[in-house]
């Protein structure tokens, strides 16, 4: 992405931020993107928290996804996601890590790529919300929509 590009995306991310003033914002950037709009972003926020993810190594992931695998009894579903090279390089990153042990409880998914991971994460993250938003209504006594 040309330098032009992100200095218009962060003006619009600007603009966002502005619009949900109040909001809690959690802004998500790869390392050299963020550095060359940084005092930008900055600006915007009155004392920002800015925190730098580093990279999970390649021993940590295969223990972090071993163990979830056999916790929960899926060893071949890690075998299948194993064989898919290019998405075990992404799960050196935090987020998409997360996504692929949730990948790995998901039936439905044969061969793993990444549009299969983003949508059995959102979908698994969109039924967590709906059971909470019901559990929260429950505790508050307001009445249950039909879904």
């Amino acid at each position: 992405m040309d330098l032009q590009t992100v200095e218009k995306n962060a003006v619009r991310l600007c603009a966002a931020i502005r619009f949900f003033s109040g909001a809690k914002v959690i802004v998500t950037s790869r390392y050299p993107v963020f550095q060359s709009v940084k005092g930008k972003l900055i600006s915007y926020f009155a004392n920002p928290k800015v925190i730098r993810l580093l990279p999970i190594g390649f021993q940590e992931k295969m223990d972090c996804l071993t163990a979830f695998a056999e916790k929960n009894n899926y060893p071949e579903h890690l075998q299948r996601l194993c064989a898919t090279h290019d998405v075990m390089e992404l799960a050196s990153k935090p987020l998409f890590l997360d996504m692929l042990k949730s990948i790995l409880l998901d039936e439905g998914i044969v061969v793993p790529d990444n549009i299969s991971i983003y949508g059995s994460f959102s979908r698994a993250t969109m039924e967590r919300k709906v059971l909470f938003e019901r559990e929260e209504m429950k505790r508050c006594g307001k009445a249950l929509p039909v879904w």
